[in-house]
Protein backbone atom coordinates (compact mmCIF):
# COMPACT_ATOMS: atom_id res chain seq x y z
CA UNK A 1 0.00 0.00 0.00
CA UNK A 2 1.08 3.37 -0.73
CA UNK A 3 1.76 5.74 1.61
CA UNK A 4 -0.50 9.26 0.72
CA UNK A 5 1.75 12.04 1.45
CA UNK A 6 -1.34 14.77 1.24
CA UNK A 7 -5.04 14.24 2.23
CA UNK A 8 -7.69 16.50 0.39
CA UNK A 9 -7.38 19.40 2.72
CA UNK A 10 -4.11 19.84 1.67
CA UNK A 11 -5.25 19.55 -1.85
CA UNK A 12 -7.37 22.85 -1.79
CA UNK A 13 -5.02 24.38 0.13
CA UNK A 14 -1.86 23.78 -1.36
CA UNK A 15 -2.50 22.40 -4.94
CA UNK A 16 -5.72 23.43 -6.21
CA UNK A 17 -9.12 25.31 -5.81
CA UNK A 18 -12.01 23.31 -4.40
CA UNK A 19 -13.87 25.80 -6.69
CA UNK A 20 -11.64 24.19 -9.85
CA UNK A 21 -12.30 21.09 -9.27
CA UNK A 22 -16.50 21.18 -8.74
CA UNK A 23 -16.60 22.72 -12.15
CA UNK A 24 -16.59 19.07 -13.67
CA UNK A 25 -18.22 15.89 -12.24
CA UNK A 26 -15.56 13.87 -12.64
CA UNK A 27 -12.89 15.69 -11.10
CA UNK A 28 -15.88 16.92 -7.43
CA UNK A 29 -15.63 13.32 -6.95
CA UNK A 30 -13.71 12.74 -3.62
CA UNK A 31 -12.42 9.09 -4.58
CA UNK A 32 -11.40 10.86 -7.62
CA UNK A 33 -9.16 13.14 -6.04
CA UNK A 34 -7.75 11.04 -3.32
CA UNK A 35 -6.94 8.78 -5.94
CA UNK A 36 -4.86 11.43 -7.51
CA UNK A 37 -3.06 12.24 -4.30
CA UNK A 38 -2.37 8.63 -3.98
CA UNK A 39 -0.51 8.57 -7.54
CA UNK A 40 1.35 11.77 -6.94
CA UNK A 41 2.50 10.22 -3.78
CA UNK A 42 3.80 6.95 -5.45
CA UNK A 43 5.51 9.61 -7.63
CA UNK A 44 7.07 11.73 -5.37
CA UNK A 45 8.50 8.73 -3.32
CA UNK A 46 9.72 6.95 -6.14
CA UNK A 47 11.65 10.14 -6.94
CA UNK A 48 12.64 10.45 -3.46
CA UNK A 49 13.70 6.90 -3.21
CA UNK A 50 16.96 6.65 -3.06
CA UNK A 51 17.28 8.96 -0.67
CA UNK A 52 14.82 8.18 1.71
CA UNK A 53 13.76 4.87 3.29
CA UNK A 54 10.09 3.99 3.24
CA UNK A 55 8.26 4.61 5.05
CA UNK A 56 8.67 8.39 5.75
CA UNK A 57 8.35 9.17 9.23
CA UNK A 58 7.59 12.66 9.28
CA UNK A 59 7.70 15.71 6.60
CA UNK A 60 6.54 19.25 6.03
CA UNK A 61 4.33 21.52 4.01
CA UNK A 62 7.06 21.45 1.19
CA UNK A 63 6.60 17.79 0.40
CA UNK A 64 3.15 18.41 0.99
CA UNK A 65 2.71 21.17 -1.62
CA UNK A 66 4.70 19.32 -4.23
CA UNK A 67 2.44 16.41 -3.87
CA UNK A 68 -0.85 18.38 -4.16
CA UNK A 69 0.51 20.62 -7.13
CA UNK A 70 1.03 17.23 -9.46
CA UNK A 71 -1.95 15.58 -8.07
CA UNK A 72 -3.62 18.96 -8.94
CA UNK A 73 -2.23 18.98 -12.79
CA UNK A 74 -3.71 15.36 -13.34
CA UNK A 75 -6.77 16.67 -11.85
CA UNK A 76 -6.97 19.51 -14.64
CA UNK A 77 -5.94 16.74 -17.05
CA UNK A 78 -9.50 14.89 -16.17
CA UNK A 79 -11.05 17.73 -16.42
CA UNK A 80 -9.89 18.95 -19.54
CA UNK A 81 -6.50 20.66 -20.04
CA UNK A 82 -6.99 24.21 -22.02
CA UNK A 83 -3.53 25.31 -23.35
CA UNK A 84 -4.96 28.96 -23.93
CA UNK A 85 -6.10 29.50 -20.46
CA UNK A 86 -3.86 31.27 -17.88
CA UNK A 87 -4.50 29.50 -14.70
CA UNK A 88 -4.65 25.66 -16.78
CA UNK A 89 -0.87 27.19 -18.05
CA UNK A 90 -0.21 28.11 -14.43
CA UNK A 91 -1.10 24.93 -13.14
CA UNK A 92 1.14 23.09 -15.53
CA UNK A 93 4.27 25.56 -14.34
CA UNK A 94 3.37 24.85 -10.80
CA UNK A 95 3.25 20.65 -11.66
CA UNK A 96 6.77 21.58 -13.19
CA UNK A 97 8.07 23.44 -10.46
CA UNK A 98 7.30 20.24 -8.08
CA UNK A 99 9.18 18.09 -10.36
CA UNK A 100 12.02 20.00 -10.27
CA UNK A 101 11.99 20.52 -6.77
CA UNK A 102 11.47 16.49 -5.51
CA UNK A 103 14.76 15.88 -8.09
CA UNK A 104 16.60 18.79 -6.61
CA UNK A 105 15.98 16.88 -3.05
CA UNK A 106 16.86 13.09 -4.72
CA UNK A 107 19.99 15.13 -5.58
CA UNK A 108 20.79 16.84 -2.46
CA UNK A 109 20.61 19.73 -3.49
CA UNK A 110 17.74 20.76 -0.91
CA UNK A 111 17.68 20.00 2.17
CA UNK A 112 13.62 19.61 3.44
CA UNK A 113 13.01 17.80 7.10
CA UNK A 114 11.68 15.20 5.23
CA UNK A 115 12.61 12.05 8.38
CA UNK A 116 12.77 8.51 6.43
CA UNK A 117 11.80 5.02 8.33
CA UNK A 118 14.95 3.61 10.48
CA UNK A 119 16.41 0.32 9.47
CA UNK A 120 16.98 -2.37 11.89
CA UNK A 121 20.22 -3.16 10.90
CA UNK A 122 23.44 -1.50 13.01
CA UNK A 123 25.20 -0.54 10.00
CA UNK A 124 22.83 0.36 7.42
CA UNK A 125 23.13 3.96 7.69
CA UNK A 126 26.95 3.75 8.13
CA UNK A 127 29.28 4.90 5.21
CA UNK A 128 30.23 2.05 2.85
CA UNK A 129 34.20 2.52 1.31
CA UNK A 130 35.21 0.49 -1.32
CA UNK A 131 38.45 0.90 -2.89
CA UNK A 132 40.78 -0.92 -4.74
CA UNK A 133 43.82 -3.36 -3.20
CA UNK A 134 46.45 -1.89 -1.51
CA UNK A 135 49.64 -2.83 -3.13
CA UNK A 136 51.80 -5.15 -0.66
CA UNK A 137 48.65 -5.87 1.42
CA UNK A 138 48.55 -9.75 1.99
CA UNK A 139 45.70 -11.61 1.03
CA UNK A 140 43.55 -14.43 2.79
CA UNK A 141 46.71 -17.57 1.45
CA UNK A 142 49.89 -15.30 2.99
CA UNK A 143 50.44 -14.53 -0.82
CA UNK A 144 51.58 -10.21 -1.08
CA UNK A 145 50.44 -8.63 -3.79
CA UNK A 146 52.10 -6.26 -5.57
Amino acid sequence: MTQQLAELSDLYRLGISLDVLNQSPRTSDTTVQTQQLVSASEYALGKLGGRYKRPLVSWQDDLRQAVCKIAAYELLCIRGFNPAAGADVNILERRNQADYWLTSVARQEISPDIVGAANQSPAYDNPRVIGATQQGWQCGRGRVIG
